[in-house]
């Protein structure tokens, strides 16, 4: 499969263009992005592409196209962050190491253990410190997010019903059963289970545990949950039939199904006064998205900006074989 090659190119391919004339500052060290006394160096730059054309096939990677729209996005990255780092300062937001360790401790809590954890970022090419810095970021500019929102009011009332009503699709809800099923692998072993279950000697949530190759069998005792109309044509079929009664055999792809249907909803709308605040929290989030964006575009026009394009330009993409 292939890989980036993450920053030996890179740097050869910037060391043959400026190897001769660079002698106090090494290129890796060259400034390629300046805002105030915010800066990024070739080398910075150079990982942030690199870890950011990896996750991408070698070929699509290597498209010019793609590279240019990377570069762009770590440009456009690095503003953003001066912007909310200068304003923070001056208006005194600031992040606490506790946040930071909340943060990532609930990234933690996904992996058995930590060194699980620091596994992954190493094979991301990321520092527990890169972490902690992109995490603080982040919470920053959440904060500074907040604090351009504070002077939203909420809207009136009949906005709130007029958007109900152009929108009444969004509030729908289709058909849907809570279902169980019991799936074998051939329609003998169906029959088997039909006659259990005739019998009542077992079970319908045992016989799923005991017998189903279904993922919910062993784990729920057969157990989906609720399910709309139009989710899976087999699970279609169980609509019809009766409550608390278990069905006669289907057939699908995924194997040999009886169904155990434990309650039923009509397809219908949810009442206005029900996704009320639903309805307020989008009102709101698109007027702070609009503030924020306002005030971004303002703050890039002021900007003391500097870039050294030509360097930027001469970052290039090998690739190679990973063994």
């Amino acid at each position: 499969m292939n890989k980036i090659f993450p920053l030996i190119f890179f740097f050869i391919s910037l060391i043959y263009l400026f190897g001769c004339t660079e002698k106090k500052e090494s290129i890796s060290q060259k400034v390629v992005l300046r805002v105030d006394d915010q800066t990024m160096t070739s080398g910075d730059f150079a990982k942030k592409l690199a870890a950011r054309l990896s996750k991408y096939d070698a070929l699509i990677a290597k498209e010019s196209s793609q590279i240019s729209q990377t570069k762009k996005s770590i440009e456009r990255e690095f503003l953003v962050q001066s912007i909310i780092k200068k304003y923070a300062v001056e208006k005194k937001i600031a992040v606490e190491k506790s946040e930071i360790d909340l943060e990532i401790n609930k990234m933690r809590s996904s992996f058995p253990d930590d060194y699980l954890f620091r596994q992954e970022l190493s094979k991301q090419g990321v520092s527990l410190f890169q972490l902690q810095n992109d995490v603080a970021l982040k919470i920053l500019e959440g904060k500074v997010f907040k604090e351009l929102s504070v002077n939203i009011k909420p809207p009136a009332e009949s906005e709130l019903i007029k958007y109900y009503n152009d929108h009444l699709d969004r509030y729908s809800f289709k058909e849907k059963i809570n279902l169980k099923q019991i799936v074998l692998s051939s329609e003998a072993a169906a029959d088997k289970i039909q006659t259990a279950l005739k019998d009542r000697k077992s079970s319908f949530e045992t016989l799923a545990q005991t017998f189903s190759i279904g993922p919910e069998g062993k784990d729920n005792g057969g157990a989906l949950g609720w399910i709309e109309k139009g989710t899976l044509e087999v699970f279609d079929k169980a609509f019809s039939l009766p409550l608390n009664t278990p069905s006669q055999t289907f057939e699908s792809p995924y194997g040999f199904h009886i169904f155990l249907v434990t309650a039923k909803v009509s397809a219908g709308q949810k009442p206005y006064i029900e996704v009320k605040s639903q309805i307020i929290r989008q009102f709101l989030e698109k007027s702070e998205q609009a503030i924020y964006n306002q005030w971004l575009s303002e703050q890039i026009k002021k900007l003391n900006y500097f870039k050294d394009t030509k360097l930027i330009d001469s970052l290039n993409v090998e690739t190679r074989e990973s063994e």
